[in-house]
């Protein structure tokens, strides 16, 4: 047997999760197009709804899924545990918190969106704190059962670390 990797599963982490300008994006999905790719990593900053019952706009990000997906682009995205909500100090309600991001998340992008990825670098404190073990396989579980009651075709991937060292 011999693997083999089709240009529409390689892809490049675009910076659109931050940035939804729509002359970046355009520019962005003309050179992911030009380097044959076929995917983008899209994270989903900026929509609200980092508290259980706060409310979302999707606006901006809306445009942005909209531009990669007509142009044929798919999009694994990042929904992060330490960037994307509260991280209260009650851990019951950080992982509400979570739970009600991420169920909003996939009911709004379903099917669009079939690839999510747990946080990222759960071991490096970008000013909210790192995850221990623990609260990546809590908040990796959250996702999976919010995919599976949502939609049996998204693919959960757990948070990747910042390298084979890591503790995590």
């Amino acid at each position: 047997p011999q693997a083999r990797t089709l240009a529409s599963d390689l892809g490049i982490n675009n910076n659109t999760g931050y940035n939804t300008e729509l002359a970046y994006v355009d520019r962005s999905i003309k050179h992911t197009k030009d380097l044959g790719l076929g995917l983008v990593r899209m994270g989903m900053d900026g929509v609200g709804g980092n508290t259980e019952g706060a409310s979302f706009n999707w606006s901006a990000r809306d445009k942005v899924v909209k531009k990669y997906l007509n142009a044929g682009i798919k999009i694994h995205s990042p929904i992060s545990a330490r960037g994307h909500v509260n991280r209260d100090k009650n851990y019951a309600q950080w992982k509400a918190n979570y739970r009600y991001f991420v169920r909003n998340v996939m009911r709004h992008y379903k099917g669009k969106i079939s690839y999510y990825i747990i946080d990222n670098e759960p071991d490096l404190d970008y000013g909210n704190g790192t995850m221990s073990a623990q609260q990546c396989v809590d908040m990796t579980k959250i996702a999976y059962e919010a995919a599976k009651s949502i939609d049996a075709n998204i693919k959960i991937e757990s948070p990747p670390p910042k390298g084979v060292h890591s503790p995590i």
